[in-house]
């Protein structure tokens, strides 16, 4: 009896590790050697602490993402590890900004969402400098209020919801944009994270290294580094966009600070 009972406490351990194996095997894939908080697999066995990133619901704000960030980063990233990862891992999903970086961009996504119509509308007029106006009328999915109630009438005089013009769909010609990027991740200081912005069709490798040179010409850059997001990591797929960073010595390197560059 007593041989019995330890087999069949061996085969419920054995059925037992099998059900457990993929969160195991999960865990293991998503830790790497960087001080990285793995916020997704934490969130599958413990309750999701509050400062951690939700997936966002199907609305506007949920188009800024570039890169979608599910942990921090503890430390920043040193150069040589950026070109390791974009180069040769060629993981973008490595990155990761800290966690005051990311309150920052919450606050900014939360914003943009009361005051502009799209994102698209958004980067029409901060990147590429189109014309802005107040919306005739709500958008179906953000206000339950007819457009001539004197309730929606109020709301929008205090509050206005912004569009580009003219908007997207009637912009026929290719237009090319060369601006900081307003949230980049944790580097550390003399990296700076530019996007180049199309509109019109996709950017080309001539163009990124033209853009590339520009910058060589007018800072004091030392070495570039770029890549494009694959078509599932693209969350603003009709207006392309490469990222490129810069290293470059004795500058400072703050990500709050925003400065736009038209090619």
């Amino acid at each position: 009896m007593a041989q019995v009972a330890r087999k069949g406490a061996a085969l419920h351990f054995s059925s037992y590790m099998r059900r457990s194996w993929p969160l195991v095997v999960s865990f293991a894939m998503t830790t790497s050697t960087r001080d990285i908080t793995p916020i997704a697999v934490v969130a599958k066995t413990v309750p999701t602490p509050d400062h951690s990133i939700q997936s966002p619901k199907p609305t506007v704000a949920s188009e800024v993402a570039d890169i979608p960030t599910t942990r921090f980063a503890k430390t920043p990233y040193a150069w040589d590890e950026l070109v390791d990862i974009v180069e040769r891992k060629q993981d973008l999903s490595l990155l990761a900004r800290s966690v005051e970086q990311q309150r920052v961009y919450k606050a900014y996504r939360d914003a943009l969402r009361r005051e502009w119509k799209t994102v698209y509308d958004h980067i029409l007029h901060s990147k590429f400098g189109f014309q802005k106006r107040i919306v005739s009328s709500p958008p179906q999915e953000s206000c339950a209020l007819s457009s001539d109630s004197a309730e929606y009438n109020d709301i929008d005089s205090k509050n206005p919801l912004w569009e580009a013009f003219p908007p997207l769909e009637e912009v026929n010609s290719s237009q090319l944009s060369l601006c900081r990027n307003d949230f980049p991740y944790y580097f550390e200081d003399g990296i700076e994270h530019w996007c180049l912005w199309k509109l019109g069709g996709s950017v080309t490798p001539e163009e990124i290294e033209n853009a590339k040179q520009k910058l060589m010409n007018s800072k004091d850059v030392v070495k570039t580094l770029h890549w494009i997001n694959p078509p599932h990591l693209k969350s603003l797929p009709d207006i392309d966009h490469a990222h490129i960073l810069c290293l470059r010595k004795g500058v400072k390197n703050d990500f709050q600070e925003t400065t736009h560059h038209s090619i």
